[in-house]
């Protein structure tokens, strides 16, 4: 935080860091655009990071601890391992379900070389519904996924093994739904069966499965949107459904998050961005024109439909009440599931969601 005299900026300028390639900047570019910022007294700056490591850490995650930045945006496990770690951040306000997905190469499945539904493997995505290879308007949601036989998901999941499966860390939230959501079906856990390739990069986890290298990939949900567009790759695995399943319900699982002592600092001034952010995915989700503002270059080339619509299932939606006590049960749950090493912490630590800034979502409805 620094001080800003700007009269349009009486609380100062915020400093936040995103992957350049992430979709947060997508809302950071409307914010900005639309001067949401200044309608709120505040100006955002924004810095973009690539998506590898700095160090043992991912880059935003070293901006945010070595105070290069404000806040950042990080899932709520990895929110809990920081402060295990000794760092004071916590959760400020919901970003969304940022969750991706599992995609194959048919052909590996198949052993031929024509796209074509192999052993295990429908020839429709179980996340997005489609039409070819396209994503059609209409997802997918868990009471479609549902109406399916048990025995169809089960046989997706028991084609991995002996497989290669790409994935940026172990410790990814999807990776480790992916094994939940296995085990809750009676399916051997996939750390058992299948070879992981820690790839420390998102973009270097498409390439290994864009030019053949592993027969899947756990990829970020924009880029798994886009890889499916494209034969011969089809989504097996969205992890939306997979919490849906293990937690009964719909559940944020990425966060803003700041250092406890900026948070008790200048309250007001992440409470003025929360609301700059909750009005910039407002005219996002109203306009496609200011949505396509926001996405940029990535909704080029045929991709703004099926980005859209992923987009429109995991940001913006209505969180149920007592947040934080239903993602502390979601976490034993989890952890019931792959282990307490596998998540890399025991249990959320106290102080993971900041006190009094969950008002909004803490309440019943």
């Amino acid at each position: 935080m620094r001080p800003e005299t700007h009269a349009q900026a009486p609380l100062g300028t915020l400093r936040a860091a995103f992957e350049r390639t992430g979709t947060p900047a997508w809302i950071m570019r409307v914010i900005q655009a639309k001067g949401l910022d200044r309608a709120e007294g505040f100006r955002l700056q924004v810095a973009l990071t690539g998506d590898g490591d700095r160090g043992h850490r991912q880059a935003t995650l070293e901006a945010l601890r070595s105070g290069e930045v404000d806040f950042i945006d990080t899932d709520w496990i990895s929110i809990g391992r920081m402060r295990e770690d000794g760092d004071s951040v916590s959760a400020f306000h919901p970003y969304g379900r940022i969750m991706g997905g599992l995609v194959v190469d048919r052909r590996r499945f198949s052993g031929e070389g024509r796209a074509v539904a192999g052993p295990g493997f429908s020839a429709e995505p179980l996340g997005w519904a489609s039409q070819g290879n396209r994503i059609a308007e209409t997802p997918l949601g868990a009471e479609a996924q549902a109406s399916r036989p048990a025995a169809a998901f089960q046989s997706h999941l028991k084609a991995l093994a002996g497989r290669t499966i790409a994935v940026v860390s172990r410790f990814d939230k999807t990776w480790l739904l992916l094994r939940a959501y296995a085990v809750e079906q009676g399916i051997a856990d996939p750390a058992r069966t299948v070879d992981l390739v820690e790839t420390g990069s998102k973009h270097e986890a498409l390439r290994l499965l864009s030019e053949g290298e592993v027969d899947g990939a756990i990829l970020f949900w924009h880029l798994a949107a886009e890889a499916v567009t494209e034969e011969p790759f089809e989504l097996v695995f969205d992890a939306l459904n997979a919490v849906e399943s293990l937690a009964g319900e719909p559940l944020p699982t990425t966060f803003f998050v700041a250092s406890d002592a900026c948070l008790r600092a200048q309250p007001e001034l992440f409470r003025a961005f929360a609301r700059a952010f909750d009005a910039a995915v407002a005219a996002m989700r109203a306009d496609t024109s200011v949505w396509r503002q926001g996405a940029g270059e990535m909704a080029l080339n045929g991709l703004a439909q099926p980005l859209r619509t992923a987009w429109l299932r995991r940001i913006g939606l209505a969180w149920p009440g007592q947040l934080r006590r239903r993602l502390d049960e979601f976490s034993v749950t989890l952890k019931g599931y792959v282990g307490a090493e596998a998540m890399g912490l025991d249990a959320l630590p106290e102080g993971t969601f900041a006190q009094d800034f969950f008002t909004r979502t803490e309440v019943a409805r």
